[in-house]
């Protein structure tokens, strides 16, 4: 982890540095006009766009904010952490950003009804209530006119074209092609890009002559919008008795790391995401895998302790625990 966030660090730096140099077509930045008055750089380093750099983000940042929820935050830690959510806001993948703040309160929540944690909740509620109105001040004061407060203000008005396209719009595209179809099973793997071609270019009034139409790539930028448009009402459904289904035989609860990121993935996929995305499945399977224990984020964890050190008998009575 900690490689991979200097690695990271290291590229955020020159990324930043060589807006001074290219101003235009920086392949590090992804530009587009994505919300009213506002055509934004937003960070992608060599990933497709800004929402999947984003997304590849979170499960580092959830690391790190475990160490801060275990009160063995280092600085050395925090300075990951913060470099983290610099990248995070440079991306300005409101999808990630939202979700992360929901997974956060919920988590909260969650563990106000459980013994397992109920000790370290206070601090994490004390500080989140000093960073809502801290943010609230700086958006309504010294922030106000910067592009990541306008966007976030467009983004409830409705004028943000990424937010409406991952929500709304994703959901009223798929319920167009499926009833072409079968609308509970859907129209199939692969199908998408040959049936929904025309209907999204007739919903975004694109011609058949304009270049947009022709080469951008037809798909629907919502995981659960996806799974509804390829396998129908039956599919949607599926995925989510699954998701559930695993959280409860495996005891994702009784994982901090897990509970965390679960809470995050179940919450993003309705907003982000496709059923392609390779980023997603590896993020499911870090949560179904349980690979942080707690023990491996709290201060009394020995300095040789990782995830592979932990015995088969110390994850079996944490689990039983």
């Amino acid at each position: 982890m900690d490689r991979i966030v200097k690695l990271n660090f290291i590229f955020v730096i020159i990324a930043i540095l060589s807006l001074l140099v290219v101003k235009e077509n920086n392949f590090l930045w992804y530009t587009n006009e994505i919300t009213e008055l506002i055509g934004s750089s937003r960070l992608k380093l060599f990933t497709t766009e800004s929402s999947a750099y984003g997304t590849m983000l979170i499960p580092l940042i959830i690391y790190y904010f475990q160490f801060y929820f275990y009160s063995n935050l280092t600085s050395r830690r925090l300075f990951y952490l913060s470099s983290l959510i610099l990248s995070l806001v440079l991306s300005l993948s409101y999808g990630n950003i939202g979700g992360l703040l929901v997974s956060i309160v919920l988590f909260i929540l969650i563990n106000l009804g459980t013994s397992l944690r109920f000790r370290y909740n206070f601090k994490l509620i004390f500080f989140s209530l000093i960073f809502l109105v801290l943010s609230v001040f700086l958006a309504l004061g010294p922030l106000k006119n910067t592009g990541v407060v306008i966007r976030a203000l467009n983004i409830m008005e409705g004028k943000d074209t990424s937010a409406n396209g991952r929500s709304v719009e994703s959901y009223m595209l798929a319920k167009q092609v499926i009833d072409m179809k079968n609308p509970w099973i859907g129209i199939g793997p692969g199908q998408f890009k040959i049936l929904g071609k025309e209907v999204v270019n007739n919903y975004y009034d694109y011609s058949f002559d304009d270049e947009r139409a022709q080469s951008a790539p037809v798909r629907i930028p919502s995981a659960v919008a996806d799974m509804l448009a390829v396998f129908g009402y039956l599919g949607v459904l599926s995925k989510l008795i699954a998701e559930i289904f695993f959280f409860i035989k495996l005891k994702v609860v009784h994982n901090s790391y897990s509970l965390c990121l679960f809470i995050f993935m179940f919450v993003f996929q309705f907003l982000g995401s496709n059923t392609t995305n390779v980023v997603e499945y590896f993020i499911w399977i870090l949560i179904f895998v349980k690979v942080f224990p707690d023990s491996y984020f709290k201060k009394n964890k020995k300095l040789n302790d990782s995830p592979n050190n932990i015995s088969i008998e110390q994850n079996r009575g944490y689990v039983k625990n």
